[in-house]
């Protein structure tokens, strides 16, 4: 009884060997999904923690909690993590994430800002969460100095709410506040096009990268896919003359000579 005691008091919980951290509306779902049909990767108990965004202040132990335990046989064989897409967009996490998990290895799928600002607005419209053309949320996300959420960082969750569709969109910024905190060698950055297009290749590169043998059992499921719907024209082209000299920035940080399939 008193070794079986111990045993119980000794077991821990996994500690997240991979953090993902965006974009939203960027295949995360999927991603995670897939993640976790691999036979060497344990879930979370559910997907999305948002910890290190808006639940910070519940403790280190209650994240600690959503993992599952060390299996009692062949534990070192076993992985687990966690995806929650805001958390690239905070200015906060990247030292949240650090200050608990430093070794933890870093996910991010970027989508093309513009698109991913229309999949972003359709999924609010059929929430019921927006009543705005995209043309009109787009002009006023505009009009938004990106400095005012770097700033502020969490503090202004409510106005990054109501106007997520160009601030989710500033990605050489978002990554360099990472990079301040982790290696190259340890954030692994994926494209939603190549994720979408060859997703076995995307896994194949993510399981290496995650040390994890190669699977190939996955069902590619699409997860978390908005309903198709239609926007101003206007409103691309005002996205697309906006993000260019970010998406340039983009390139330059991570070494890409055109842009890549997104």
């Amino acid at each position: 009884m008193a070794t079986n005691q111990k045993f119980v008091s000794e077991r821990k919980r996994m500690d997240p060997a991979f953090i993902g951290i965006g974009t939203q509306k960027s295949a995360s779902t999927s991603i995670y999904n897939y993640l976790t049909q691999h036979p060497q990767i344990l879930r979370a108990k559910k997907n999305e923690l948002h910890f290190f965004d808006i639940g910070y202040d519940q403790g280190i132990e209650s994240y600690e909690s959503l993992f599952p335990w060390h299996p009692a046989k062949e534990k070192n064989q076993y992985i687990t993590g966690e995806y929650t897409p805001s958390y690239l967009v905070f200015t906060e996490t990247a030292e949240r994430i650090h200050r608990h998990y430093p070794t933890t290895k870093i996910i991010v799928c970027l989508r093309n800002p513009a698109i991913r600002a229309f999949s972003n607005w359709k999924m609010k419209c059929q929430k019921g969460l927006e009543s705005r053309s995209f043309l009109e949320a787009v002009e006023i996300g505009i009009k938004i100095p990106a400095e005012h959420f770097y700033k502020n960082g969490l503090t202004v969750l409510s106005e990054l709410m109501k106007n997520p569709y160009v601030i989710r969109g500033h990605y050489a910024s978002q990554l360099m506040n990472y990079f301040k905190f982790f290696s190259r060698e340890s954030i692994r950055v994926l494209f939603f096009g190549d994720v979408i297009l060859n997703p076995q290749k995307a896994m194949n590169g993510l399981t290496d990268f995650l040390g994890c043998e190669r699977f190939d059992g996955y069902d590619f499921q699409r997860y978390g896919a908005t309903m198709p719907g239609k926007a101003e024209p206007e409103a691309f082209d005002r996205l697309d003359e906006y993000f260019h000299p970010h998406n340039q920035t983009l390139l330059k940080l991570l070494g890409l000579k055109q842009e890549p399939n997104w």
